[in-house]
């Protein structure tokens, strides 16, 4: 039990109600210490993580409010390079990513992500106040999988999430059930 709850204990055990309040803490605390011991259970009811990389703070938290309502964890960076570092540290389900963006642009970062074996799967929708045709093509090359143009709506940031999390999931589930990664499945279970 954290310290600070084992002090809440013994400093208002004369408040009833407080008491109360501080043991169901302790609870909980237990319950979810107890649920972190077990790897897919914990997987399984993690939110999933969004990367948002733009220089803009009220981008950033536009997107965190929008999307951590519908039980999202986002994790925000202000410059390519952090959110290279970030890419690395919280391992995101998808990355929104801004085109123009001091020290390493967009395409950069899409380009270094997409080329990583370790974070190629990792879906990249571009955010950019830019709709030209030219924009969109390159940030296709670069690897992104759509594009979203500023200033956006919350339900089509909400839905272009949504798709390319509901086809992670989807992907997910059916190389999970697929008879040709049996053999694979065996193999991992032996090693």
């Amino acid at each position: 039990m954290p310290h600070h709850l084992q002090r809440a204990q013994q400093i208002h055990s004369a408040d009833i109600e407080l008491k109360r309040q501080v043991d169901w803490l302790v609870q909980r605390q237990a319950a979810a210490q107890a649920t972190n011991q077990h790897p897919a259970t914990r997987n399984a009811a993690s939110p999933k993580k969004i990367l948002v990389v733009d220089d803009s703070p009220t981008i950033c938290k536009l997107v965190a409010i929008t999307l951590e309502k519908h039980g999202y964890h986002v994790v925000s960076a202000p410059d390519g390079l952090e959110g290279l570092a970030k890419v690395n540290d919280t391992h995101p389900n998808l990355i929104l990513l801004d085109i123009t963006m001091p020290r390493m642009d967009g395409y950069q970062l899409c380009r270094i992500v997409k080329s990583n074996p370790a974070t190629q799967h990792i879906p990249v929708i571009m955010l950019s106040g830019k709709d030209g045709f030219f924009d969109k093509v390159r940030g296709r090359a670069a690897g992104a999988a759509s594009h979203i143009t500023k200033p956006f709506e919350a339900t089509t940031l909400l839905q272009t999430v949504q798709k390319y999390i509901d086809a992670e999931n989807a992907n997910k589930t059916q190389s999970e059930n697929d008879p040709t990664q049996e053999p694979v499945k065996r193999a991992r279970s032996i090693i």
